[in-house]
């Protein structure tokens, strides 16, 4: 399942409501929110995941460039210490970019989130609809038609059941 998120101003909301409706959504897919409180969990991000993800990318990444450029510099001078140089050029390399990869993709993930959550107290309300992938196409669509100030898809965590 998806969510399909998009920020309108008050009186645009209901407009767009009645379109969703027209176009054949039923009532409990749709929900009108006004307050920040009130946003699923979901359209917070996850942003310890995705500085994990960020510092798992900008570890490989940073050893490769890191090891590539100490073979670089210690080809043209002497192949004694290459392997050590290897090594300590890799362990530099991924540390600095696990770390600028985190906090970039940290900030990446969260940017719309924010402003989105800025902006609800400022006469806007949120308008969400669950559905599937071609349901959640059709109705960023039918929310963009009318007036949506963003307009973001969200993967609905799945659910685990309860366990008694």
């Amino acid at each position: 399942m998806k969510a399909v998120v998009g920020l309108f101003n008050m009186s645009g909301t209901r407009a767009a409501q009645d379109a969703l409706l027209a176009s054949g959504f039923q009532p409990n897919q749709i929900r009108e929110m006004n307050r920040v409180e009130d946003l699923p969990v979901y359209v917070e991000g996850e942003p310890e995941k995705t500085a994990s993800w960020g510092w798992l990318a900008g570890t490989v990444v940073g050893a490769l460039v890191g090891a590539a450029l100490g073979w670089l510099v210690m080809s043209m001078y002497s192949a004694q210490y290459l392997a050590l140089t290897l090594l300590i050029s890799a362990a530099a390399g991924g540390a600095i970019g696990g770390y600028l990869l985190s906090i970039y993709a940290v900030r990446a993930d969260e940017t719309l989130d924010m402003d989105v959550r800025e902006a609800l107290g400022e006469e806007k309300s949120v308008l969400v609809v669950e559905s599937d992938g071609t349901g959640a196409n059709r109705a960023a669509g039918i929310m963009k038609r009318h007036g949506s100030e963003h307009v973001a898809v969200y993967l609905i965590p799945k659910r685990e059941p309860e366990r008694v």
